[in-house]
């Protein structure tokens, strides 16, 4: 594989993509015959299948994907290169395979052949049937099936990564609530997505809390974050009893001050 001088930008951006991805559905089903007259069949992922399923993810993260001919000593080659906003990139290529004689239309399918198992190379896809090698070793192997999840569809990838970047992106308190609320609303999500995307909310509504804490300085603003924070209806119980026994300690410590005159501080405001 070849790289940029840098690449960890890149290596964030592709970390938060392939979290987003989802092995592609194999919607291509092959029979072969080999020269001895032994057959055997597998499924695989078309490469535009696969391009659905990686592209919206890639995008949300700056991320681009381009292929390009090149030729070395042994002859043909497709690199498939992943560049990132920043400018960095990754490479590897695949060997364009074909015989002397070959017309166009042979050229054409080994670059989308090559072009294929470069992008699931660079990316880490499982895009083929797996027999163990026993095809590639000439040997004569029986599948036993087992019973198959429905398909993903391929816009939930996308659908994903948008609902954890909007999550991410929230920058107060009841932003992040009105996030949350829309992706606990999103029918379309799965339900293990669905806690996914819930548990990284409320660990970021648990860094919103602990920021508020420190940030009242009247009784007043105490209980008004500690009302807003209890009606939540998206922390854990856990996480309500942790909550309410760190405000009660904070306006405990400020009754115990002495008042001010009237009207020398406003009430903060919890967020």
């Amino acid at each position: 594989m070849n790289q940029s001088e840098q690449i960890n930008e890149l290596a964030a951006a592709l970390a938060k993509a392939q979290g987003a991805f989802c092995n592609p559905p194999r919607n291509r089903e092959v029979k072969v015959r080999t020269k001895l007259g032994d057959t055997y069949s597998f499924t695989y992922a078309t490469l535009d299948a696969i391009m659905d399923m990686v592209r919206g993810p890639l995008a949300a993260n700056g991320l681009c994907l381009l292929h390009s001919l090149n030729t070395d000593n042994e002859g043909t080659v497709c690199e498939t290169r992943l560049l990132h906003a920043s400018g960095q990139w990754i490479a590897t290529w695949f060997p364009v395979l074909v015989a002397a004689e070959a017309n166009a239309q042979v050229w054409g399918a080994a670059i989308t052949y090559a072009r294929r198992y470069g992008l699931c190379a660079l990316l880490s896809i499982a895009a083929d049937e797996d027999d163990d090698g026993n095809a590639a070793c000439g040997n004569h192997a029986t599948k036993a099936e087992r019973a198959q999840k429905p398909a993903k569809s391929n816009a939930l990838p996308a659908r994903r990564a948008e609902a954890w970047r909007a999550i991410e992106e929230a920058e107060s308190p009841v932003a992040l609530a009105n996030v949350a609320m829309k992706t606990h609303e999103d029918t379309l999500l799965p339900p293990e997505t669905h806690a996914e995307l819930i548990a990284e909310a409320r660990e970021r509504m648990m860094t919103f809390a602990a920021s508020t804490i420190k940030k009242v300085d009247t009784v007043e603003a105490v209980d008004k974050a500690a009302k807003w924070y209890a009606e939540l209806p998206m922390l854990t119980d856990a996480q309500q009893v942790s909550l309410a026994g760190s405000f009660a300690m904070v306006r405990e410590g400020l009754a115990t001050q002495a008042p001010e005159p009237a009207g020398a501080r406003e009430i903060a405001a919890p967020f």
